[in-house]
């Protein structure tokens, strides 16, 4: 089914949390529909608790040119529930066009030259940076 297809979660059946999640994404966003909608049913089916625990809430992927604000709605999103654009985490892909420079993303393996000195980019307490007692939620943007 196509996104365009896809019918979004019946706005009066949403909780306040996410009728204003929307909203506030609405005044930030313009042109983005879909991505306002599935960025938005992501976050009701985390504020009505029917997300596996230890698993991702979701995974979004936005195609598009360069300029459409791909970007931007993610930056948005973490302003709007973190009070920051910044909290997000965002792995800039071009650094790993060759296979051995996924180290950088993940760290070496054991027994490998560096492991000791190469960090991982994304690790546990980088994903729990931004997490409060209400929001245990991380926004990972690879570019």
């Amino acid at each position: 089914m196509r996104a365009s297809q896809r019918r979004s979660l019946d706005p009066t059946l949403r909780s306040i949390e996410s009728q204003e999640f929307e909203n506030s994404l609405r005044e930030k966003i313009v042109g983005q529909e879909e991505g306002i909608h599935a960025l938005v049913d992501l976050y009701q089916v985390f504020c009505a608790g029917m997300c596996p625990s230890g698993r991702p809430v979701g995974n979004l992927l936005f195609l598009g040119p360069t300029g459409s604000g791909k970007t931007r709605i993610v930056e948005a999103g973490a302003e709007i529930l973190f009070g920051d654009q910044r909290a997000v985490i965002k792995v800039d892909c071009a650094e790993f066009q060759h296979s051995h420079e996924i180290a950088k993303l993940i760290g070496s393996p054991p027994g490998y030259l560096g492991h000791r000195e190469t960090h991982p980019l994304i690790t546990q307490e980088e994903l729990e940076k931004y997490h409060t007692e209400q929001l245990k939620l991380s926004f990972l943007l690879f570019d």
